[in-house]
């Protein structure tokens, strides 16, 4: 899941834009709405104070989240919870969000404004989904799904023995297990590296020998070649 994109100020008066300025790697973001909820906080807020202080790159996150009001409520609201936040430490954690509270719950699939959530979010996670779309990852998907398939097929028709599973994505996409003649194992799996620096799983299962093509956006057809031209 996502961290929707949304702007917001700590009680230090810094602006951040989340999920860009989370500044751990992994980061425990603690969400509320309502005043009532504020001790209910504050006892998670007693209890997560301390990974984040134990583990590098982990930090620790409260996020106020309020209908949006105009400028001198919203000044009124930060003026008070600071009042109440002597902690300079605390103030610098506690980013207020006003929003679409709706919109806000319905991007985390959270329920109701009438608990209070805790959530890990791992920085990484959004630029590796916008390198995914990017690169349009779907389509690199189907391209290794059909490398594979073409790898079976083609080993299939080598050996003469049949597939283990329809061809179908159901049983396999990017992996998938093939078949062998009885054969020495190990010393196949070496011949293929040493003579042809092909790196490929050879396993025996039920006293039957097995290899196990994996696929990924940086193989192209000429492995294929390159591993069946082996195996002949």
């Amino acid at each position: 899941m996502k961290f929707p994109s949304v702007h917001g100020s700590n009680l230090s008066g810094k602006e951040y834009r989340l999920p860009q300025d989370f500044e751990g790697e992994t980061n425990i973001v603690l969400i509320h709405y309502l005043r009532e909820q504020q001790a209910n906080g504050d006892t998670w807020g007693e209890c997560l104070e301390r990974p984040a202080k134990q583990y590098p790159g982990l930090c620790y996150y409260e996020l106020p989240t309020l209908q949006k009001y105009n400028w001198i409520q919203q000044f009124f609201i930060d003026s008070g919870m600071r009042g109440g936040i002597p902690d300079p430490a605390v103030r610098a954690r506690t980013i207020t969000l006003y929003l679409d509270v709706t919109a806000f719950n319905a991007a985390l699939n959270l329920p109701t404004i009438d608990d209070i959530y805790v959530l890990l979010v791992n920085r990484a996670v959004p630029a590796a989904i916008q390198f995914m779309d990017e690169h349009h990852w779907d389509y690199v998907r189907q391209y290794c799904h059909w490398l594979a398939q073409e790898a079976r097929q083609r080993i299939s028709e080598l050996t003469e023995l049949p597939p283990l599973s329809p061809d179908s994505t159901e049983w396999y996409m990017q992996m998938v297990t093939v078949p062998l003649p009885p054969c020495d194992t190990v010393q196949l799996k070496a011949r293929l590296y040493d003579e042809f620096a092909i790196e490929v799983p050879i396993v025996t299962w039920q006293e039957k020998p097995f290899i196990r093509i994996s696929i990924q956006a940086y193989n192209t057809s000429d492995d294929i070649d390159r591993l069946v031209n082996a195996l002949s």
